[in-house]
C-alpha cells in the first residue's frame, strides 16, 4: 500500500539518501582503515538505511490509510474520503493484492455517497488481475459486487455473485471459520436486499442479530435501510420511523441520510 502514498515515498528516499550520506563520511573516516573495514561499515549502514526506510515508508502509509478510512467510516463524509484516496489505487502494482483492496475500499466510498455504477465499475478495475484463488480477497470482490449489483437492480447478475459467495463460505467453515462468518454476514445482507426487491421478507430476527453484533457505521446503516423497508411492507410504519429517525440522525453525509428524509415524508 506504501506504492499510492507521495508522503512515504518521500520518507523512503529521505531515508536513503541519509543512509547513503552516512556510508560516505564512515568511508571517509574510515580510509586509513584496511579496505574491508569502510566496506563493511558502508555496507552496514546502507543496510540499516534501507530497512528503517521500508519501516518509516509502510508506517506513514498505514498511518495515511488509517486516517482517509476514517473520513469515510467515522466522520461519515464520502466525498471527503474520495477527494483525499481517490488517487491511490492507481499508483499501486496492477494485479497485487494492495491494489485490489485499495479500489475495494474507494468503492466503498462510491457506494456510500450512492453511485453504484462507479463503485462496480472501480471494484471491477481493481480486481481485474487480483489473483482470486485467495478466499479472503474473492469473498470481498463477490461480497461487494453482488451488492453493488443488487442496487443497481441487476438482479440475476446479484444472485449469481451470491451463489459464488455462498459456496465460497460452505468451502470456508472448516479451515477458515472467522473468514466464513464474516462473509456470512455479507451474504445476509445481500440475500434480504435481493429478497425485499423480490417482494419477499427477510428474515428479522438475523438482521437484527446482526446489528447487535456489527462493529462498522456503515453495514448498522444497511441493516436499518433494510429493516425500514420490512417494516413498510408489512405496513409497521411505528417500527419503518424508527430506523428512519436512526438513519437520519446518524448518517452523516452518506447516502442513508437523503433517502431516510425522503422516506419520512412518505411516512
Amino acid at each position: 500500500m506504501a506504492k499510492g502514498f507521495r508522503k512515504s515515498k518521500l520518507a523512503f528516499w529521505g531515508i536513503m539518501c541519509l543512509g547513503v550520506l552516512l556510508s560516505v563520511l564512515l568511508w571517509i573516516r574510515d580510509r586509513n582503515y584496511p579496505v574491508y573495514i569502510p566496506i563493511i561499515a558502508s555496507t552496514l549502514s546502507l543496510l540499516i538505511g534501507y530497512f528503517a526506510a521500508c519501516v518509516v515508508r509502510n508506517l506513514i502509509a498505514n498511518s495515511l490509510t488509517t486516517q482517509y478510512l476514517g473520513y469515510l467510516h467515522m466522520e461519515l463524509d464520502p466525498d471527503k474520503f474520495i477527494a483525499a484516496y481517490g488517487s491511490v489505487p492507481g499508483r499501486l502494482t496492477e494485479g497485487s493484492r494492495d491494489r485490489a483492496v485499495a479500489h475495494a475500499y474507494l468503492a466503498d466510498g462510491y457506494g456510500a455517497k450512492g453511485d453504484f455504477t462507479e463503485a462496480l465499475s472501480l471494484l471491477e478495475k481493481g480486481f481485474d488481475k487480483a489473483d482470486l484463488s485467495d478466499a479472503a480477497l474473492r469473498g470481498l470482490y463477490l461480497s461487494n459486487k453482488g451488492t453493488y449489483q443488487s442496487a443497481l437492480g441487476d438482479l440475476v447478475q446479484a444472485k449469481e455473485s451470491a451463489a459464488s459467495l455462498r459456496q465460497l463460505i460452505d468451502g470456508c467453515w472448516r479451515s477458515k471459520n472467522a473468514l466464513a462468518r464474516n462473509l456470512q454476514d455479507s451474504l445476509v445482507l445481500l440475500d434480504a436486499d435481493i429478497a425485499l426487491q423480490e417482494g419477499q421478507l427477510p428474515d428479522k430476527k438475523a438482521l437484527e442479530e446482526l446489528y447487535g453484533r456489527c462493529a462498522f457505521h456503515l453495514r448498522r446503516f444497511e441493516i436499518d435501510r433494510l429493516l425500514t423497508l420490512r417494516a413498510l411492507a408489512v405496513g409497521d410504519k411505528a417500527e419503518a420511523k424508527k430506523h428512519l429517525e436512526l438513519l437520519k440522525e446518524h448518517s452523516g453525509k452518506t447516502r442513508y441520510t437523503a433517502w431516510a428524509e425522503e422516506q419520512l415524508k412518505a411516512c
